[in-house]
């Protein structure tokens, strides 16, 4: 038997867990947060639509489920919201980039 660390590397970075968990289907942040720390999980998808980027009077995902621990993985067509011909967006704090296929 080998000590060696089950991982998978992605544009550089190394990832230990194979979960990635989903931001919308909880009942507030706070939850959010809580159910991708108990699953070890090190990335979440974020539907950009249904979050909060830019409201600071109102939750923000990035103050439950930090950037500096999870990788945001952007799950929307940027089309729809009106970021057309840009491949990095600077949004409630952070640069959210994605790659369109096709």
């Amino acid at each position: 038997m080998t000590d060696q660390i089950d991982s998978w590397t992605v544009a550089g970075r190394t990832f230990t867990s194979r979960l990635i968990v989903g931001t919308g289907k909880y009942k507030d942040y706070a939850t959010n947060a809580a159910a991708a720390e108990a699953a070890g999980a090190e990335i979440v998808t974020v539907a950009v639509r249904r979050v909060n980027l830019s409201d600071p009077s109102q939750p923000m995902l990035a103050d439950y489920v930090k950037p500096d621990r999870f990788v945001y993985l952007p799950n929307t067509d940027p089309k729809r919201v009106g970021w057309q011909n840009r491949n990095y967006r600077y949004v409630g704090g952070h640069w959210w980039a994605w790659r369109e296929e096709g």
